[in-house]
């Protein structure tokens, strides 16, 4: 019982520790991008999760535009030095309008991004080796064309699914990506219910020992007595386990993701966009 007892303080207590992490590292950091170019409405443009480090976190700031400007030399034949970067305040946000010479020719070309979300984090590794991560998601449109950008909604809400699946402990944590926290809850229900099995187990065993030794009753007795402790303590906390695991599920905000919604057919749109002499917005009417 005293076993039992403290592997389930040693699961509550890591429990608690996960709890009070933020994990709000966004999905798309850990799952990549696939999905979301899925649910674009159209191929004016496409969807890029970007990953810089650096041991300094102001440097690592300064550098923040090197991975869209790397995309561009790799994917456009963009001469490294002819690469220029505007930004212009949209009602969407922040957008910038990529300007480039073409290696081969010198020709001048550009593209419109969207810096949809970022998200940083310190790790520090186990051979004492530390950096700070930020990770970036653009949309990116096609060189020398307007896009047609989709409206994106960040959010950390994952609605009732999240419940529906913690119908099986845990399940409902690692969808919302809480993968240590659900792990934590699967392995607590599982000792649980192993523990509380082998208790009921022992404690029908003591019991029929008992009656089959009536000269041995009360120590056969004792025994069943704290089999069944260990049962009843077992089966608690399993209890316990799974409704704060429906609760969490239901209530806690899970990692940042992002939706993809369609724009709607009618309206007004501003559009960044280069010109020879500069940057500026574009604005169209649609009905």
């Amino acid at each position: 019982m005293h076993t039992f007892l403290r592997i389930a303080a040693c699961a509550l207590t890591a429990l608690a520790s996960i709890c009070a992490s933020a994990q709000d590292k966004p999905a798309w950091a850990t799952k990549g991008t696939d999905k979301l170019n899925a649910s674009r409405s159209n191929d004016s443009y496409e969807l890029r999760s970007f990953n810089t480090h650096d041991v300094d976190k102001t440097r690592l700031q300064g550098r923040r535009f090197e991975p869209l400007t790397e995309y561009v030399r790799e994917h456009c034949n963009a001469h490294i030095d002819g690469i220029s970067i505007d930004s212009i305040a949209t009602p969407d946000g922040l957008a910038y309008v990529v300007a480039y010479s073409d290696a081969t020719d010198g020709s001048r070309h550009s593209l419109q991004a969207i810096r949809i979300d970022e998200y940083s984090e310190f790790d520090d590794y186990d051979s004492n080796d530390f950096q700070w991560e930020l990770y970036q998601l653009y949309a990116i449109g096609r060189p020398d064309t307007t896009p047609v950008f989709d409206e994106f909604e960040l959010t950390r809400s994952y609605r009732g699914k999240a419940l529906a699946m913690s119908i099986i402990p845990g399940w409902g944590q690692i969808y919302k990506g809480q993968t240590a926290k659900g792990c934590v809850i699967i392995g607590l229900e599982a000792v649980s219910i192993a523990t509380a099995i082998l208790g009921e187990h022992k404690r029908s065993y003591m019991m029929d020992e008992a009656n089959n030794n009536p000269a041995l009753y009360d120590s056969w007795k004792g025994k069943a007595n704290s089999w069944r402790n260990v049962r009843n303590v077992a089966i608690g906390v399993g209890v316990a386990t799974y409704i704060y695991n429906l609760i969490d599920a239901a209530t806690s905000k899970g990692a940042r993701r992002v939706f993809v919604h369609k724009r709607p057919g009618e309206g007004m749109a501003f559009t960044p966009a280069m010109w020879t002499d500069g940057a500026g917005m574009t604005f169209t009417y649609t009905f």
